[in-house]
Formats: structure tokens, C-alpha cells, sequence
């Protein structure tokens, strides 16, 4: 395939939702799975909080600080507090994001490997995905004939699942170096998957 993945979740969790059947054909950023993510929910509420809080403890120091109720240290401190409110909203933001596994690319993805309810980790297999809209064969040539070899270049190849059948494509990359046990140079060429 011209991408394949296996796809892990970026957190620990529970299994709240599928959100694909196999063999559908998937959009890059479509969610895919969820995991419960009730505390990041909260989380997500409570940074906004402080980020208000914040944010008002600092228009109320600068308001003030021309009358000399507040010094300039406590105005800066203020900014740095509000600067930090908005890191942790960022932080809590990206924790929930993390709750949701997304396609990374479009692609036909495969059997899920866990069910609603099951507690997965980071290194939990969850499917595959493939974009299968054309496809890569690596391939070698001999030393003799790789100064022919050009990325543009092109390929014809067969398969003995359908023998006798001839599939054009061309020459999509070319190795920076032949490799000195076997003399052959590494060529990749890309086939249009119709």
C-alpha cells in the first residue's frame, strides 16, 4: 500500500465507541474510536476557570496599577499566572483530544482488535489502516543497469494472480547507493491501484 499504519491509542482508557466497520473506506481526521474521557472533561472545565480567573486578576492589577495599590511585580506575576492558565487549559485541551483516536491518513482500515468496554494502553493494536490507492513495489537492479534507472522512469509488473495481465506504473524513488554485497541498486515504483 502507498501508506499503512497500525493504529494505538495515545492514552489508557476504556472503550466507549467503535466508530468504523472493517473494510470502510475512512477520511484523514475522522474519529475512529473513543475512550472514556469523563475526567478529562472536567479537567478541560476547570482550566477554563482558572484561565478566567486569571485573566480577570490581571485587568484588575492593571487598572490599578497607575494608582499605586498594586506594584508592577504583582502585574507581572499576574501575566505569568495568566500565561500559565493558558498552558494548562492547552494541556487539558490536548489530553481530551487524546481520548479520540483519528485516521492519520485516508485509507481502508481493518478489524478492530478490541470491543466496546475493553480497557486498552498505548500499546494496544487497535486496527490497521492502509491507503490503498496505489501501490509500492520495491524492487532491485543489477549494477550494470542502474544508471538507466530514473524517477519518472517507466515500469511494467506482473503477478502470478493474474498471470499473462501486465500493470504500468512508474519509477517513484531510487536508492542513494548500490549496495556493495549484492551489487544491486533499491528502486521503488508506484502502481495506480484502479
Amino acid at each position: 500500500a502507498a501508506s499503512a499504519v497500525a493504529l494505538y491509542p495515545e492514552a489508557a482508557g476504556r472503550v466507549t465507541e467503535i466508530l468504523f466497520t472493517p473494510g470502510q473506506h475512512v477520511k484523514r481526521g475522522q474519529p475512529l474510536l473513543r475512550l472514556d474521557s469523563e475526567e478529562e472533561e472536567l479537567n478541560v472545565q476547570l482550566a477554563r476557570v482558572r484561565l478566567e480567573d486569571a485573566r480577570q486578576q490581571l485587568e484588575r492589577y492593571e487598572r490599578t496599577v497607575a494608582t499605586g495599590a498594586v506594584s508592577a511585580t504583582e502585574v507581572d506575576r499576574a501575566r505569568t499566572a495568566l500565561s500559565a492558565a493558558r498552558i494548562e487549559l492547552g494541556r487539558a485541551e490536548l489530553a481530551l483530544r487524546q481520548r479520540t483516536l483519528v485516521a492519520p491518513f485516508d485509507g481502508v482500515i481493518g478489524i478492530a482488535n478490541v470491543d466496546v468496554g475493553d480497557r486498552v494502553t498505548e500499546s494496544t493494536l487497535i486496527a490497521t489502516l492502509d491507503d490503498r490507492s496505489s501501490l509500492l513495489v520495491d524492487f532491485e537492479v543489477p549494477e550494470a543497469f542502474a544508471y538507466g534507472v530514473r524517477v519518472g522512469g517507466e515500469v511494467t509488473a506482473t503477478t502470478w494472480a493474474l498471470p499473462g495481465e501486465q500493470f504500468a506504473g512508474t519509477v517513484a524513488a531510487i536508492g542513494s547507493r548500490i549496495d556493495p554485497q549484492t551489487r544491486t541498486l533499491r528502486v521503488r515504483a508506484r502502481f495506480p491501484n484502479t
